[in-house]
């Protein structure tokens, strides 16, 4: 029903193997429900999925990325986390009037 929240759901591959579960909890209203999850994909590069689902204005939206910036080792863990903090921080942004939560492996 048009009463429940748009939900959006961005993440990466532990978002795509779960993708069933969530939309079995989620989903009253397929319309309603917004999902993707990449496999591999750090937080950057999940960048066009963001900005594709803040268009259609969902009233929560849950971030489930990070994982995969950490595991890649390519810079010292303090850079990663300045990186992964800019990076939520633009991405929140995107969404001033949604209830924005962050989830991470940790």
């Amino acid at each position: 029903s048009s009463s429940l929240p748009k939900v959006a759901v961005i993440g990466d591959s532990i978002t795509w193997l779960s993708a069933t579960d969530i939309q079995a909890r989620l989903t009253s209203d397929g319309d309603r429900l917004l999902l993707t999850g990449r496999i591999g994909y750090t937080a950057a590069q999940l960048g066009p999925d963001v900005t594709t689902f803040a268009r259609q204005h969902p009233e929560v939206v849950l971030f489930e990325m990070g994982t995969n910036d950490v595991t890649t080792g390519a810079d010292t863990p303090a850079t990663t986390l300045a990186r992964y903090e800019r990076e939520m921080s633009g991405y929140r942004r995107q969404f001033p009037h949604a209830c924005v939560i962050a989830t991470t492996v940790g």
